[in-house]
């Protein structure tokens, strides 16, 4: 009788040996998140307190800049890795479905609609953004324009600081590699390899912060959209005579916010928002925290 051929034997997941494709990818994602929640952290939250009337538009520009160009490069590559080097990126991920379903209506709707927000070339494909950002009349001193700026730079940061659990989740996904573990419940039948990022602390301090994301970011994040849509209202009626009780003064300002591209780039974020505080994201927190902890 033959012997059964050695390649045809699955060898169980602790004697997998890792490659340098299943382990290099996942080490590159997690610092283009970092670097998103560098942005996110940085250069918007915590330049909220220095925020005055008189800010630069540029310096504005730039960091709507920055910080979207960090997000493209960040969740692009994401996708790269699961359907280029057929790795899932994140450790509590096991189909690239879950990571494209999350990362195309940004990458499609919410990035392409705002780049006439900071492209100085496309700015007159929304003009309403910019003449609130420009409106520097002496009787209202600046508020439109400081409570867009405000108010952009903390839907976006708070937005996007989850990039901090994408960046571990990644760290998470190589770490497994790296000791022959596919999938993350079986961490803990695992013995044995190096456990940083899949440790007990690290995993804690993942589930926490995974739990602001969901119950307190997505409301700061939520809150600051539904001010935006204040900040264009605003605007509008005070320029037009301040008719808030005229239905025809209403209507002429629905029609002036409903063609602009920031808009709708605001509508799908706060969808994703408030996803985050539904019922699916406490659900997602229940079944990660039903994952076992590591060692």
């Amino acid at each position: 009788m033959c012997s059964p051929n050695k390649r045809q034997q699955k060898l169980p997941y602790h004697q997998i040996k890792p490659s340098i494709k299943d382990i290099v990818p996942p080490v590159i994602a997690s610092l283009l998140h970092l670097h998103v929640f560098y942005h996110a952290l940085v250069n918007y939250l915590l330049c909220l307190p220095y925020l005055k009337t008189t800010t630069s538009s540029d310096e504005f520009y730039s960091k709507i800049y920055l910080l979207e160009r960090a997000v493209f490069l960040a969740y692009t590559f994401d996708l790269v890795c699961c359907y280029l080097f057929k790795i899932v990126p994140f450790s509590r991920c096991n189909s690239p479905k879950d990571i494209a379903g999350h990362h195309l209506p940004i990458l499609l709707g919410v990035l392409p609609l705002c780049i006439p927000t900071w492209a100085s070339e496309w700015r007159n494909a929304d003009p309403l953004i910019h003449d609130i950002l420009n409106y520097t009349a002496s009787d209202s001193g600046g508020k439109w324009r400081y409570a867009m700026i405000n108010g952009i730079l903390q839907a976006t940061g708070w937005g996007f600081l989850s990039s901090l659990n994408e960046f571990i989740m990644c760290l998470q996904r190589a770490e497994m590699s790296w000791n022959g573990i596919e999938v993350f419940t079986q961490l803990n039948s695992h013995t044995g390899g190096i456990k940083v990022m899949t440790s007990r602390c690290v995993i804690g301090f993942e589930l926490y912060f995974k739990l602001g994301i969901f119950c307190i970011f997505s409301c700061f994040g939520f809150r600051s959209i539904c001010a935006l849509d204040q900040v264009w209202y605003g605007y509008l009626t005070e320029i037009n005579g301040n008719g808030v009780n005229d239905f025809y003064m209403t209507w002429k300002v629905v029609q002036k916010i409903v063609v602009s591209p920031f808009f709708y780039s605001n509508c799908l974020f706060s969808s994703v928002h408030a996803k985050y505080v539904s019922y699916d994201g406490v659900e997602n927190i229940q079944k990660d925290s039903e994952v076992p902890f590591g060692e």
